[in-house]
């Protein structure tokens, strides 16, 4: 198998993982104070 083969699957996993999270993380609903915190930082950089 070519190495280029190899990085694109792992590329699609870590996605699909960052998928799941981020459905996860909406689903909730509310925000803690940290969470809003950190959107906060993470929107203004």
């Amino acid at each position: 198998m070519r190495e280029s083969d190899i990085r694109w699957k792992q590329r699609f996993s870590n996605y699909k993982k960052a998928l799941a999270q981020l459905t996860k993380f909406i689903e909730k609903g509310e925000l803690n104070e940290l969470e809003e915190q950190e959107v906060i930082a993470v929107g203004s950089s």
